[in-house]
């Protein structure tokens, strides 16, 4: 996705737009999850790193700045493993 679409879907989604987290989500899944399969072994700790992860950046959307959010979800990863 570029960068003026990101900053399009991460704005949408700060002011609380579920279809933006939804594109959002589709479009970063497949990095996370190769950044959090790289830190952690078992499958299922994966999974629930995962659904942390975007739990975490949903319920704390409003204090993510378009800027800042795929920093903090990269972050979030080292973090989990």
């Amino acid at each position: 996705m570029q960068s003026e679409s990101m900053y399009h879907v991460l704005t949408k989604m700060i002011e609380g737009d579920q279809q933006a987290f939804h594109t959002l989500y589709d479009a970063t899944y497949k990095d996370v999850y190769r950044t959090v399969s790289f830190l952690v072994d078992h499958p299922q700790d994966r999974e629930d790193i995962m659904n942390e992860i975007y739990m975490q950046m949903w319920t704390s959307r409003i204090v993510l700045s378009t800027s800042g959010c795929t920093a903090w979800s990269s972050d979030k990863c080292k973090d989990s493993g």
